[in-house]
């Protein structure tokens, strides 16, 4: 691992959540080792919305409660300010073909601003050049 900031995306929260998901070990295992290393770990107020949102709706509001209460004191929430959301709304309307959606670009710019790597299980951001955690094979958990 490189980067001592890691910036986790909604793909990772929402796999760290759901015991059923496919990914649910690979990302706990990811998850366990950055705390174990102490890693400076970051999350983006929009990523943290969209992981809330998908939570709520898949598995339910007290597991979506759950996570904004584990997030608070354990990482740092990155407010996505103007020039990000402008810059990532950019990116995401000239490469629509890229894998990444509006929010991922947030979480792509905000982690470059941080000087980060990214926890996600999206693995399009491997194209940006950016390190993801973790490095993603075609099998799954």
């Amino acid at each position: 691992m490189t980067s001592q900031r890691i910036l986790i995306d909604g793909s990772a929260f929402s796999a760290l959540v759901s015991a059923s998901h496919g990914m649910h070990r690979s990302a706990r295992s990811v998850y366990e080792r950055l705390v174990d290393y102490e890693r400076d770990l970051w999350t983006t107020s929009y990523a943290l919305t969209e992981a809330v949102e998908a939570i709520s709706r898949d598995i339910g509001l007290e597991a979506a409660s759950a996570l904004v209460e584990s997030v608070t004191g354990t990482m740092q929430v990155f407010w996505v300010e103007s020039s990000i959301h402008h810059g990532a709304w950019s990116r995401y309307l000239e490469s629509a073909d890229h894998g990444l959606g509006f929010v991922d670009w947030t979480t792509y710019l905000s982690a470059v601003r941080l000087n980060a790597g990214i926890f996600s299980l999206n693995r399009a951001f491997a194209k940006t050049g950016i390190s993801v955690l973790p490095v993603l094979t075609h099998q799954q958990d």
